[in-house]
């Protein structure tokens, strides 16, 4: 089973869920991560994670159907394991100032167990942005009233799609820098 947890770039999705996996294998329960950013990278026929952000975005969203065809694959293969998917409902695309919203699958409502989505005060992820990219001041280095913009994109895209597949969505506040 699949828990998607999705939040704008810099609200500490990957910082999060490996918290969550490590007190999860602490206390002897089984979660892992869902092999999302080895699965694109593979798609993209690159082999780090800072080539996969040098593509453009348009080429980088061709992969995620793919990718998430592959990662319900892996689930239906293991369906005992639950795993935790850092991913996005929402995208902007600059080049069309447009939102691309992450489509329904049609597994979906087979193997999601569950959304959760987590925010954080703008100032706080604009704070994270310019300290972990510090050498990328083009998409990620936003005003305020846009990441609050894209963070309620987030959300509302999350609660209509949880409704709509009829499984349960937990809004987390992520303010904490550590």
């Amino acid at each position: 089973m699949i828990v998607r947890v999705g939040g704008i770039a810099g609200v500490g999705k990957t910082t999060v869920i490996s918290k969550l996996l490590a007190v999860a294998q602490q206390n002897g329960i089984f979660l892992q991560e869902a092999p999302i950013r080895e699965i694109l990278r593979e798609l993209a026929g690159v082999q780090t994670a800072e080539e996969y952000k040098a593509l453009s975005e348009e080429i980088r969203g061709s992969f995620y159907p793919e990718s998430e065809r592959r990662i319900y694959q892996l689930d239906r293969e293991d369906p005992n394991v639950i795993r935790i998917h850092d991913g996005r409902f929402s995208f902007f695309n600059r080049s069309s100032g447009q939102y691309r919203i992450r489509p329904v699958q049609s597994d979906d409502k087979e193997r999601l167990l569950a959304v959760s989505v987590l925010t954080a005060d703008p100032r706080t992820i604009l704070t994270r942005r310019i300290n972990e990219f510090p050498k990328r001041n083009d998409r990620h280095l936003l005003g305020i009233n846009t990441l609050r913009e894209r963070q309620e994109k987030e959300i509302k895209t999350a609660l209509l799609q949880a409704e709509w597949l009829g499984v349960p969505i937990k809004i987390l506040r992520n303010d904490y820098n550590n």
